[in-house]
Parts: structure tokens; sequence; C-alpha cells
């Protein structure tokens, strides 16, 4: 009778810690396969996931990816604003390099980033080798970020480049490549997708293609530029 009770005691005890333990911050978003065919790009197909944290307190997940090679060279960064409770599908995603990379391991790193009481959390810490270069010897995973202490403060803000005033947020209606200028060339592989919404600059200009072409905001310095015709309507800051 006693063992019974006690394996009661336990099996409440588990339902208990159950129950109260928290909630991952990003649903889904793990990497299915990494191919690297050359030394230009990475296809990366992941799962999709659910965007949950308003680590911007603008009611948005600001997600960075930073992929390093050998060297210690950063071969591509990005930084998306995804409004709170958007869900993704599964998606193949390529990504190029611009430098090139010169050694490897090449890695690649994409978190959630600390702000408004959030602290970081690491989406993604893959290490791949390019089939142009000699192997890394041996391969290396760097460690993965450590947990932070219980109820501390986040190790960081947010404190990248600001969202241009005056733009406002849209659906993508058309995938398209991403361009230096309006009427320019692409900007390497990157492109946005159908389906995305970002923030944009509402009036367009002419290109010398005759075309109109809209600015968009990525979360970089220089901010590219994609047809017009691929801007949609105005989307909520919050989903409903």
């Amino acid at each position: 009778m006693r063992s019974r009770m006690f394996l009661i005691l336990i099996l409440l005890t588990l339902l208990l810690v159950w129950a109260t333990a928290p909630a991952a911050a990003l649903t889904g978003y793990q990497i299915i396969s990494i191919n690297i065919p050359t030394c230009e790009n990475v296809q990366i197909i992941h799962d999709g996931g659910t965007f949950d944290r308003d680590n911007s307190g603008m009611e948005m997940e600001i997600i960075e990816a930073t992929i390093t090679d050998g060297a210690g060279n950063v071969i591509h960064s990005f930084q998306n604003f995804v409004p709170v409770g958007i869900t993704t599908s599964p998606s193949d995603t390529t990504l190029g390099f611009s430098p090139l990379p010169v050694a490897n391991p090449i890695h690649i790193r994409l978190v959630s980033i600390a702000g408004n009481g959030y602290d970081e959390q690491e989406i993604w810490n893959e290490t791949v080798d390019c089939p142009d270069l000699p192997p890394s010897t041996p391969p290396a995973t760097p460690p993965a970020t450590p947990p932070a202490a219980p109820n501390a403060p986040a190790a960081s803000s947010f404190t990248g480049v600001g969202i241009p005033a005056g733009f406002v947020m849209h659906y993508i209606s058309c995938t398209t490549p991403v361009y230096t200028e309006p009427a320019g060339v692409p900007v390497g592989n990157d492109r946005v997708l159908e389906g995305q919404t970002w923030f944009v600059d509402p009036d367009p200009v002419e290109g010398a293609d005759g075309q109109l072409w809209t600015e968009i905001f990525v979360g970089s310095s220089i901010n590219p530029w994609i047809p017009t015709a691929c801007v949609g309507g105005v989307a909520p800051l919050t989903p409903a």
C-alpha cells in the first residue's frame, strides 16, 4: 500500500512539473537538412515555426542570422522583423555568401535576439564544410551559448538599425530578388518571398526601366529595392 501511494505521489509531481514548465519561445523552425553545392551559397531546408516573442517592443520578433567562415569572416548576415503570432510553413531557403569563404568550417547561427525583457534564444547553431575548400580538421561545432541564470536580466538589448521613418509594413505578393537600386542588379541570392511581411517605403519611384520600384527595409544600413508590383496590401502589426 505504501509503495502504491509513493508511486501516485511521484506521478502527481511529474504532472505538476510538466504543467508549469515554460513553453519553447519559438515552436518549430528547426533545420531538416543543409546543402552547400559550391562555396557561393547555402541551401537550408527547415520546418515552419510560430513567432511569439515581442523582443522588439513593437509586437514583433527580431531574428538575426550570422554565417562565418573558418577564418572568422562574416559571409552573410541579416535581421528579420516578424509580427508576433505569425506562423511560417516549411521552407527551402538559399543564402548567398559575400564575400566568399576562404576556409572551412562554415558556421551558421540564427537567434531570436535579446530585448524587451527576453534573453537571447538560439534557434540554429550548425557547422558544415563547403566542398571547394580543404575540409576542417577536426570538424568543430562551436559550443552553444550557456543558458542565463534564472531571473537574470537580458544580456543585451536590440541596438541594430532602426526602421526608417514613414515605412509601413506590407505583405509581399510575389517572390522576388532584392536589387541594389531601382532597376539595378540583384544583391547576391537574397530575395523576399510571397506571403512575407516587410517594412517598405509607401512612395515608389520610377526606375530607368520605366517601372515602379519600392525601397524595402531588411535590417541593414543600406536598403535594397524590389518591384512595386510585388508589394501587396498593408499588414497589421498584430495578426488577427
